[in-house]
C-alpha cells in the first residue's frame, strides 16, 4: 500500500513538476530534508557551501560549511526530480547586528533575538520611513529569519497635512471625538481620533450640503496610501501599512418651515410709505431705502433685500407703513436638500370664451401666482433656494374672447434663517389710453369731436415676494408632517374688489343712479 502511495504520488510530480524549495541555514546548521520517491543521485552546485549526506532512501541530510549559496537537484526512478535553493547565512547575532546598521534610519523600531529569528517591535509614523523598512526586511539576507511585529501609526505629520487640507476645504478640524450624536455636533467642524487598539482612524463631521460632503471625502481620500476610505483603496498598497477608516460625515436635513407671500407696490406705495405710525419693531427709514433700491434696481441691492423680522413682523409692519396689498401664500414644511421641494399655489379659475373656440363654449382658465421652492442649508444661520415663480393672468383678446398669459422667472437666493427676504419678481408698465365722453356719440365719426375725450394712465407695478425659512424643532418626539405643496384660493388683503371700486367711483347713488349711464 505504501508504495502504491508513493508511486501515486510521483507520478503527480511527474505530471505537475516539482517547485523550487528554499532552505535556509546557519553556518554549521544541520537540517534534514526528504523527497516523495526513491533517491538515485543529487548534485549541489557548490560543494563548499554545504555538505550533503544520503541518510535513507528518500531522505538527506545538510551541513552548512560556509556562507554563500547552493542549488540542489535530487534525481529518482523514472526521471523524477527535486531542486532546493540552499542559502548558509551568517550566525544570528551577526544578521542582527547588519539588520541594526541598515535600520538606523528608522529608530523608532528596535531587533532582538528570539530563537532563530529577529523579532521587530516599534510604531513607525513616517510612511517613507515604513517603506524603507519593509525594502530592508524584504531583502534575501533578512526575509527569511525576520518576524515583524512593528505597526505604522499616522505621526503628527500626516495629522497636520490632512488638518492643512480640510482647513483648505473651509473646515474646522479637531483631534477628538464629537460628544454625543451628529444633531448636537458642531457643523463644518471635523474631528480626528485615531485608535492603537483597533487601528482604526474615526473621521466624524455634520455638514449641511452634500458637496461639502464631498470635499470632505475628497482630503480623506488623498491620504489612500494608509488610510482605506472604502475598499476601492485597497487596490496598489501594501496592507500592513493601511488603517481602517471610520468614517461618520453625516448630511444634516432639519426641516423647515418657509413662509411665503407677495405683494403688489407701486411708486405711489413707496412715497406713503413710512408716513403712518409704524410699529416700532423696524427701522423704517432703512427698510424705506431698501424697497426704494430693489423697485428701482438701485444701490448694493439690487433685485434682493433682507428684513430684520420674520414674516408675520414684516407683513404686520409694511401694511401699517402705506404698503397693504399683501397675499399670503401660506408655509410648507420641507426637509433640507428634499429632492422634489415644495409648490405654492394661489389663484383659482375662470369661464370665458376664448379667442378662436366655438362661440358657444365656455372654457376654464386658470390663473393665479405659483412658486417652486428647492434648497437646503448651507451653513448654520443660511438657507440656498432655487425659486421658480409664475404668475398667469387672463386677459381681454377681443370684444368678449380672452385668454391665459403666463410670466415665468427663475432665481437663486440665499435666506438668510429667521428673516424675510425680499426678492424682485414681476413687473408691470402699462400705458392705457381710454376714451371718455357721451356713450354711443363718443364712438361716431364727427360726432366724436365734440363729445369724446381722451384720458390715459400708466400703471408701473411690481410683483415682490417675500420669504422667510426657519428651522422646526427635530428634538421633538413626532417629526411633522411634511406638506409638499400649499393650494390656497387668492386671498388678497387690503385690496378692495373690482365691482366695490366700480361703485365707489359712480358719481350718483340711489334714486339718482340710472344718470350713471351717461358717465364715460
Amino acid at each position: 500500500m505504501k508504495k502504491l502511495i508513493v508511486m501515486l504520488v510521483a507520478a503527480g510530480a511527474a505530471l505537475c513538476g516539482w517547485s523550487d524549495e528554499e532552505i535556509s541555514l546557519a553556518e554549521a546548521e544541520m537540517t534534514q530534508v526528504t523527497v516523495p520517491f526513491g533517491i538515485k543521485g543529487y548534485m549541489p552546485s557548490n560543494k563548499d557551501v554545504v555538505r550533503i549526506e544520503k541518510t535513507s532512501d528518500s531522505a538527506l541530510r545538510l551541513t552548512a560549511l560556509k556562507i554563500g549559496r547552493c542549488d540542489l537537484e535530487v534525481s529518482g526512478d523514472n526521471d523524477l526530480r527535486q531542486k532546493f535553493q540552499i542559502t548558509v547565512r551568517p550566525p544570528i547575532v551577526i544578521i542582527l547586528k547588519n539588520l541594526q546598521r541598515e535600520l538606523e534610519r528608522v529608530p523608532e523600531v528596535h531587533c532582538s533575538i528570539v530563537g532563530d529569528s529577529i523579532r521587530i517591535d516599534g510604531e513607525v509614523k513616517s510612511i517613507k520611513k515604513w517603506n524603507y523598512m519593509m525594502k530592508v526586511l524584504k531583502g534575501r539576507e533578512y526575509a527569511s529569519v525576520t518576524r515583524n511585529f512593528a505597526e505604522f501609526t499616522p505621526g503628527p505629520e500626516i495629522l497636520l497635512r490632512m488638518k492643512e487640507s480640510l482647513q483648505q476645504s473651509g473646515f474646522d478640524v479637531v483631534f477628538e471625538r464629537h460628544a454625543g450624536e451628529p444633531e448636537s455636533w458642531k457643523a463644518n467642524c471635523v474631528a480626528l481620533e485615531y485608535s492603537k487598539v483597533n487601528r482604526t482612524m474615526t473621521v466624524q463631521a455634520k455638514v449641511y450640503t452634500p458637496e461639502q460632503q464631498a470635499k470632505i471625502l475628497a482630503c480623506l481620500k488623498s491620504e489612500k496610501r494608509w488610510l482605506v476610505v472604502d475598499q476601492s483603496d485597497k487596490e496598489s498598497f501594501d496592507d500592513e501599512i493601511q488603517i481602517k477608516g471610520n468614517i461618520q460625515v453625516v448630511v444634516a436635513k432639519p426641516v423647515i418651515r418657509l413662509s411665503v407671500a407677495y405683494m403688489a407696490v407701486s411708486d405711489g406705495d413707496v412715497h406713503s410709505y413710512g408716513n403712518a405710525n409704524g410699529a416700532g419693531a423696524l427701522d423704517i427709514q432703512g427698510h424705506f431705502r431698501t424697497i426704494q433700491n430693489l423697485l428701482h434696481g438701485g444701490g448694493n441691492h439690487g433685485n434682493l433685500a433682507y428684513l430684520e423680522g420674520n414674516l408675520n413682523v414684516t407683513a404686520h409692519f409694511l401694511k401699517e407703513n402705506g404698503i397693504n396689498r399683501i397675499s399670503e401664500t401660506g408655509y410648507t414644511l420641507i426637509e433640507s436638500w428634499d429632492k422634489e421641494g415644495a409648490r405654492f399655489k394661489s389663484g383659482g379659475t375662470t369661464f370665458v370664451k376664448v379667442a378662436g373656440a366655438d362661440a358657444a363654449d365656455l372654457k376654464e382658465i386658470p390663473y393665479g401666482f405659483e412658486i417652486k421652492a428647492k434648497g437646503g442649508m448651507t451653513d448654520d444661520t443660511t438657507m440656498a433656494v432655487d425659486f421658480d415663480f409664475g404668475i398667469s393672468t387672463v386677459q381681454q383678446t377681443g370684444p368678449d374672447t380672452y385668454d391665459r398669459k403666463e410670466d415665468l422667472s427663475k432665481q437663486k437666493v440665499n435666506c438668510p434663517i429667521g428673516r424675510t427676504t425680499l426678492i424682485g419678481g414681476f413687473r408691470k408698465f402699462a400705458d392705457n389710453n381710454t376714451l371718455k365722453g357721451l356713450p354711443i356719440l363718443r364712438n361716431t365719426p364727427i360726432f366724436s369731436w365734440f363729445f369724446a375725450e381722451d384720458g390715459g394712465s400708466i400703471e408701473d407695478r411690481k410683483l415682490i415676494v417675500m420669504v422667510c425659512p426657519e428651522i422646526v424643532d427635530n428634538t421633538q418626539d413626532s417629526k411633522p408632517d411634511v406638506n409638499k405643496e400649499i393650494n390656497l384660493a387668492v386671498q388678497t388683503q387690503g385690496a378692495k374688489s373690482t365691482d366695490e371700486v366700480r361703485e365707489e367711483r359712480k358719481p350718483y347713488k340711489g334714486f339718482w343712479s340710472w344718470l350713471n349711464w351717461f358717465q364715460p
